[in-house]
């Protein structure tokens, strides 16, 4: 390139920068220089459309999830002879029992669960009465074991259906007790000896009843006519030493006849049979008596009355090989349940019955409201809501959760136009009112009727003769 030429092109360069970098100062301006020169839009009312929707009011509290009614399950083990050694643990935990169930066994006799609101505190035995003894008879009838007329007496009849209710667990029935089969067996001996007074006193008196025998009669006719003839023979001979001899063994031979034809006097053998038999009826009594109190008994180390069946295992606290020490199990009720505590607001809404929703742990299930309680001391107040008839998934994914409790209080029919509450205002009359803001720019006061309130926004109603549409934009500042 010629010199000149280079000179040109350099020359045009610069100027063409100079003019491009003026071009680009004169567009570039300060906050401040650009604050001077903004104009301030136009004033006129902030707005919002009127919506169309369903509008709800609700409570909303955290809640836990848990089983019902948790109770431990003690058994009274004090009448033992030996450790209270846990043989075995049938059920575990969340196992659902019912009445008659084998909670655990104790030196190989079961732990049976009876529904009862007395705890077992002694041993149930033949002639002991009381209202335990009535709760146990209702819990017989209710398995299917007659204990007949069902009171507070534990008679022979009460221990046949406590025998049945053990063999129907395949069980022998619990032993009397060492006392009771002792004077059982007692009994039964004294009735034996008795017996055999009895039967030892009749063959005597029968054997002195039946009399003499025929030969002996025969034998006693005899004497008295040998003697008849001796003393006809010394008259006729004129032998009066003879015949007084005679006539004395004559007297003798009578009286002998007399004496075995009129038979003994069996009074003292009739006597000594009533005395044995007055001893062997009492035998009788006290082997009865002994029977009974010998009969199945309901010893409290085998039974546990607990308010209510059927009812879910928490957990069990026996264990096998090992004495039992403290309760042998814990149990709940069946239900599930959500308790929440209840700020004075929230609890002036609600009533039981409601319908209510949880969600907790990726699951969402309805719920009841079943009870609220109120604490007049503290001012407090809690709620119980039961979940309304969940599957086992459901159960196993919320039992233990702090949940969220929705309970709606009002909801509307329907969807209706709602507005923010920051559009209602209120006339000089009282009336609500909102301000429409139509297209060509007139702003206009519609009265209202308001309806629900919930969340910020207001349920709306134009009044008689007036005109409010979802998407009308309202007035809610300046």
């Amino acid at each position: 390139m010629k010199p000149r030429t280079s000179l040109v092109v350099v020359a045009a360069v610069a100027v063409a920068s100079t003019t491009a970098g003026y071009a680009a100062a004169s567009r570039i301006h300060s906050p401040a220089e650009r604050l001077a020169d903004a104009t301030p839009p136009p004033a006129g009312p902030v707005t919002v459309p009127v919506e169309r929707r369903r509008l709800a009011s609700q409570v909303v509290v955290r809640g836990d999830v848990v089983f019902d009614d948790a109770l431990d399950v003690a058994v009274d083990t004090s009448a033992l002879a030996g450790p209270p050694i846990v043989t075995a643990t049938p059920v575990a935990a969340g196992d659902v029992i019912d009445e008659g169930a084998v909670l655990c066994e104790i030196g190989g006799r079961p732990v049976v669960v009876l529904a009862g609101d007395l705890p077992a505190y002694r041993d149930l035995t033949p002639g002991l009465s009381g209202p335990d003894v009535a709760q146990l008879e209702s819990a017989l009838a209710r398995l299917g074991h007659d204990p007949g007329t069902i009171d507070d007496a534990y008679d022979a009849d009460t221990s046949a259906a406590v025998a049945a209710l053990f063999s129907a667990l395949g069980h022998e029935p619990p032993p009397p007790s060492v006392e009771a089969a002792g004077r059982a067996d007692a009994a039964r001996e004294a009735l034996v000896a008795a017996n055999a007074a009895v039967d030892a006193a009749t063959l005597a008196l029968d054997e002195a009843r039946r009399g003499p025998t025929a030969s002996e009669r025969l034998a006693a006719d005899a004497a008295v006519n040998d003697a008849q003839r001796a003393l006809d023979q010394a008259h006729a001979a004129g032998d009066g030493a003879a015949a007084a001899s005679a006539a004395e063994r004559l007297a003798i031979a009578k009286a002998q006849r007399s004496e075995l034809l009129a038979g003994p006097d069996v009074g003292p053998l009739e006597a000594e049979l009533a005395s044995a038999t007055a001893e062997r009826d009492w035998a009788q009594l006290q082997l009865v008596d002994a029977t009974v109190a010998a009969a199945t008994p309901m010893p409290a180390a085998e039974v546990a009355f607990v308010p209510s069946l059927p009812r879910r295992v928490g957990d069990v606290r026996a264990e096998r090989g090992r004495p039992l020490d403290g309760p042998v199990a814990s149990l709940t009720g069946v239900d599930l349940i959500v308790r929440v505590a209840l700020g004075s607001a929230d609890r002036a809404l609600l009533s039981v019955g409601m319908a209510a929703e949880i969600d907790g742990g990726g699951v969402t299930a309805p719920v009841t409201l079943t009870e609220l309680d109120d604490d007049t001391t503290t001012g407090s107040s809690t709620g119980t809501l039961v979940l309304d008839a969940p599957d086992p998934d459901t159960v196993a994914a919320l039992a233990g959760l702090n949940v969220k409790v929705t309970i709606p209080i009002e909801t509307t029919d329907g969807e209706v136009l709602v507005v923010p509450l920051a559009a209602l205002t209120a006339g000089g009359d009282g009336t609500a009112r909102v301000e429409v803001v139509d297209a060509d720019g007139t702003r206009r006061l519609v009265p209202v009727e308001v309806g629900l309130v919930s969340g910020g926004y207001a349920e709306v109603r134009p009044a008689r003769g007036q005109s409010l549409e979802g998407g009308d934009p309202v007035v809610v500042g300046t």
